[in-house]
């Protein structure tokens, strides 16, 4: 959540507290976090893990972020479950990631072991972009599907 709380947080009933606090101010717009990470390790998000109770209690743009894929996004977005997706380790990876969601493109798996190190080159800015011929070759297959 993106506001301070209690180094302890005992309670749902603290939780509700402090959402129905940031209902009354308009600004806020909270990004929740996807229960996707564990460890060092991306997850499939587990049965009856979801945001839907934190999507009910905020009445303001809702924001999610944490492991998403385009078709996931896309998905999440589609049935309202928010209103906006955040990329964060596939935007790293990609940087020419709304480009290769447009076209279809496969996306450009992430490298971990680079997210904390202190290179400033090696896992930040050494992702490749699509080639042009790539992203011709990706524009001719989608004309042709169309």
């Amino acid at each position: 959540m993106a506001w301070r709380t209690p180094t302890w947080v005992g309670t749902w009933q603290s939780i509700q507290t402090l959402l129905d606090r940031k209902q009354q101010e308009p600004a806020t717009q909270p990004i929740q976090v996807e229960p996707r990470v564990l460890g060092n390790t991306d997850v499939d998000a587990a049965d009856g893990q979801t945001l839907q109770p934190f999507r009910e209690a905020f009445d303001g743009p809702f924001i999610a972020a944490g492991g998403f894929k385009p078709d996931t996004a896309a998905e999440t977005v589609g049935t309202h479950a928010a209103d906006l997706v955040a990329f964060g380790r596939w935007f790293l990876s990609n940087p020419d990631l709304v480009r290769r969601i447009k076209l279809g493109a496969p996306l450009t798996k992430y490298n971990r072991a680079t997210f904390y190190t202190q290179d400033p080159v090696v896992g930040f800015t050494d992702y490749p972009f699509l080639t042009e011929e790539e992203v011709q070759e990706l524009e001719k297959k989608a004309e042709a599907a169309a």
